[in-house]
């Protein structure tokens, strides 16, 4: 079950049921990570860590409204970071 790795955040998959949070894979280049495991708990393993979105602004998000216009509001799109 997701949970969230930042320090103090007790997100997880069960408690975050009717939220509309998406949970984050650690990112692949080695300089990124090093910036995500500073505000994370001690120990965390960034191959199996996930971060939620309440750690993001919206401005870190893809633009996908062209994807809400096509399927509409009530439709389940995936929300992706910027890469």
């Amino acid at each position: 079950m997701p949970s969230c790795a930042i320090k103090k955040c007790k997100n997880n998959l069960r408690n975050t049921k009717n939220k509309k949070i998406s949970f984050f894979t650690f990112p692949k280049k080695t300089e990124i990570i090093e910036k995500w495991k500073l505000v994370c708990k001690e120990n965390v393993n960034p191959k199996t860590a996930r971060v939620c979105s309440e750690h993001f602004h919206h401005s870190q998000f893809e633009d996908q409204s062209w994807l809400k216009n096509l399927i509409g509001e009530s439709g389940n799109i995936r929300v992706r970071l910027e890469t």
